[in-house]
């Protein structure tokens, strides 16, 4: 339908708006083609104003104007700036609602630090060229749904109760930085697009909504710094419905959440994908939800604290993410296993493992080889023993201590260093104790040495008995029982109580069995049966004390 305008001189309508006494409602002007600057710089208007359906053939003028009334332009076509203040001369005044539905602006448009003491309504606008709101305070509500924002759009240090932008469009560089917005921002189905970074740095909002948003842009967008108890971006969260979520998406060369501080932080049926990587460092969540998502880039939690939990279901990480020194009292993982084998979980601490008997021994393999640590397996094998589950617990623990010493004899990683002692003392303590945790594997060696002390003094020839009366002292502390006095016997069964005894005898070093005491290798004894006498009382000095210390624990403790 084609729309007649009547021409109108702008000077026209300001002296009607100038005269008109308070209260008195003037008639609304319609389908008015209005020339001439429209000035009401510096006047206090008293009575609404109201256009629909107009052209404004010149600049636009309120700056420090004061409006005790409605001002609205519903319909209408800014053909050149309009200031409603700027950088230099702000301050105007609206005591009830501004309203711009629908309007066209060609120009520039400048609401830089207006009052408006109702609500701020620019829904289905278009905005051709730059449009400042920075330092703008609105008591309600700035809705500005479905609307179009072709160049900057700037919202700097904005205040309000809410901030609404549903469907809105943004093509350049935006500016949400040190917002203070007391209920919520929600850009729900919103598009972001362009060339231009996308800054919501020391944002403060009840709520930041970004459900079923896109994001494609070619610059960085930022969140530093947030400060929010509740940020959704993606699907509205329905738990029931976590695997059939459509994928909505935020690329970007950078995706910045460093430093944020929220409550409950969701993440749901989103794509998320950086030329850089996707920073979530030094940021404090008490909830993370991340469902039916997919980081196609590396992600980087470092000193990351989540008080509650984080919960990664249907979740994949195609690139490396990094956990370093990060501290989350609970992980759940869903059926699938989120990671690939590029992670560094060096420092990281949790209590709670759910889905740990599944998935535990991929998280810990997953470790990037040159950001190994034992630090996830020392906090699973915590979390094992707490439930009551000791079998895996002690399982956990001999797989850390075995992947840690692997990675000690790699000499392509600089900074797991051993000396040669410790992994002399290592190789010991894994294949004789099990670190502590297979103690029977000590016994081997023991019935070993035992046996074959039993047969290395097996012949009565090379024994001679001494005299009780000319025996030196014990020396060992536990004397277990008498034996009697009848020692050389010729009957087999005593002969290897006689020499097993003797040979365990001289093996523990703590018990005092009366027979090696009473009896002692001849002169005429072969040299190495002297000799290997010696060296199984040394093995029976290293091999029991090993033994009690990790049937105590001792070698478990000192080594975790």
């Amino acid at each position: 339908m084609c729309i007649l305008f009547d021409d109108i001189d702008a000077n026209e309508i300001i002296q009607e708006i100038i005269d008109s006494k308070k209260n008195k409602i003037l008639t609304p002007i319609y389908n008015k083609r209005i020339n001439g600057e429209f000035n009401l710089k510096h006047r206090i208007i008293r009575t609404p104003i109201q256009f629909k359906n107009c052209i404004f053939t010149n600049k636009v003028d309120l700056r420090y104007c004061e409006c005790e009334q409605l001002v609205s332009f519903v319909d209408c076509i800014f053909e050149k700036e309009v200031n409603s203040g700027d950088k230099i001369e702000s301050h105007s005044i609206y005591h009830k609602d501004l309203i711009f539905n629908k309007s066209h602006f060609k120009d520039l448009a400048h609401f830089n630090g207006i009052i408006c003491e109702g609500s701020g309504y620019f829904h289905n606008s278009i905005f051709e060229k730059e449009v400042d709101f920075g330092h703008a305070f609105f008591k309600v509500h700035l809705e500005c749904n479905e609307a179009i924002f072709q160049e900057k759009a700037n919202f700097n240090s904005l205040e309000a109760q809410d901030c609404i932008f549903i469907g809105a469009k943004f093509f350049a560089k935006v500016i949400f930085n040190l917002a203070n917005i007391n209920g919520d921002l929600v850009l729900n189905s919103a598009i972001i697009e362009g060339e231009e970074e996308v800054e919501f740095n020391s944002l403060k909002c009840d709520a930041f909504l970004f459900n079923k948003a896109t994001i494609n842009i070619k610059n960085k967008i930022s969140f530093k710094y947030l400060k929010s108890k509740y940020f959704c971006f993606g699907q509205e969260y329905q738990k029931q419905n976590v695997q059939k979520y459509k994928k909505y998406n935020m690329y970007a060369k950078f995706i910045n959440f460093g430093f944020c501080n929220c409550e409950i932080f969701n993440i749901i049926g989103s794509e998320l994908k950086s030329e850089e990587k996707i920073d979530f460092s030094s940021s404090h969540f008490k909830v993370v939800s991340f469902y039916g998502n997919n980081f196609q880039s590396e992600v980087d939690f470092k000193f990351t604290n989540i008080d509650a939990r984080i919960e990664l279901k249907n979740t994949y990480f195609d690139q490396p993410a990094s956990f370093y020194n990060s501290n989350i009292k609970q992980i759940i993982l869903g059926d699938n296993f989120p990671f690939t084998d590029k992670l560094n979980l060096r420092g990281l601490t949790f209590e709670i493992f759910e889905g740990g008997k599944k998935h535990w021994k991929k998280f810990v393999e997953a470790q990037q080889p040159d950001k190994f640590s034992r630090d996830p397996y020392i906090q699973i094998e915590k979390y094992f023993h707490k439930i009551g589950d000791e079998v895996k617990s002690t399982e956990v623990y001999f797989e850390g201590r075995s992947e840690l010493r692997k990675y000690a004899l790699n000499q392509k990683i600089e900074d797991i260093t051993w000396s040669r002692k410790r992994k002399l003392w290592d190789w010991f303590l894994k294949h004789l104790t099990g670190y502590g945790v297979q103690t029977e594997r000590l016994f081997i060696p023991i019935i070993v040495f035992v046996g074959i002390g039993t047969c290395v003094f097996w012949d009565n020839n090379f024994l001679n008995q001494i005299d009780n009366k000319k025996t030196n002292l014990s020396h060992s502390f536990v004397r277990v029982s008498e034996i009697p006095e009848e020692i050389i016997d010729n009957n087999l069964s005593r002969n290897i109580f006689k020499k097993l005894g003797y040979s365990v005898d001289l093996f523990i070093p703590v018990l005092d069995l009366q027979i090696a005491n009473k009896l002692e290798l001849s002169e005429s004894a072969p040299l190495w049966k002297q000799y290997y006498r010696v060296f199984h009382i040394f093995a029976g000095w290293f091999l029991i004390p090993l033994l009690i210390a990790s049937i105590s624990g001792i070698i478990r403790r000192d080594n975790n």
